[in-house]
């Protein structure tokens, strides 16, 4: 873990790792990537990159023509999550 989400902002936030299990075509797998967070306000951002093998989650590779279907698949998140009041950061004039 680099920083503290509670301090952390968009321009300096807390870098961590996340697992859990992600479902996909009705498989579950485990999986953990890096995400980077902040407080805003009463939100809590998370945002983060990670990869996907679809073969594994029972997913084809697609092939037609010229074009095929990576099994890997690049999945962006931007997750905000709304806080309830005790969590909430209140900024200082």
């Amino acid at each position: 873990m680099d920083g503290e989400v509670a301090t952390a902002t968009k321009d300096h936030p807390a870098k961590f790792f996340v697992s859990g299990n992600f479902t996909l075509n009705k498989v579950a797998k485990p999986l953990e990537t890096q995400v980077s967070a902040w407080r805003d306000g009463k939100y809590l951002v998370v945002t983060g990159t990670t990869q996907v093998d679809t073969t594994a989650h029972g997913l084809p590779i697609i092939k037609q023509y010229f074009m095929t279907v990576d099994k890997d698949v690049d999945i962006d998140f931007h997750l905000v999550f709304d806080l309830p009041p005790n969590l909430q950061v209140v900024a200082k004039p």
